[in-house]
């Protein structure tokens, strides 16, 4: 296996064990994305999380982890992190997560129509 790969799947295995241990949160998960990334190394995670703080109209929560290697993941681990209605006040102010989000990937949807009505409005298809 080449080494590219070796961390992509090193990634995917960080990821997965990122987003079970989100889930079991009180905060109930609706929604992870995975977004594309120039750097290889580097990875963009979007989560809306039905119970996340704060107003409807306050902007999404962007946090950088340099090198979380803990989590395995070779470069930088950026969350982005809003409520339902933080992401579509968001998506309506054309924030630029929002943008990246169209090249995303669903990594994981508790299929509630909210999730599906989310999925569809971000075109995420």
């Amino acid at each position: 296996m080449k080494t590219i790969d070796r961390i992509k799947q090193m990634h995917s295995d960080a990821l997965q064990a990122l987003i079970k241990a989100h889930k079991k949160l009180d905060n109930h998960l609706v929604l992870a994305v995975q977004y594309k990334t120039k750097d290889p190394f580097d990875i963009l995670l979007f989560e809306v999380i039905q119970e996340f703080p704060g107003d409807d109209s306050d902007g999404l929560l962007v946090d950088k982890i340099e090198h979380p290697i803990h989590l395995r993941i070779m470069g930088d681990l950026q969350l982005v992190l809003g409520s339902p209605a933080q992401v579509r006040f968001a998506l309506q102010h054309k924030a630029p997560e929002i943008k990246l989000l169209k090249q995303g990937k669903i990594l994981y949807s508790d299929k509630s129509l909210e999730a599906k009505k989310l999925i569809k409005e971000l075109g995420l298809q």
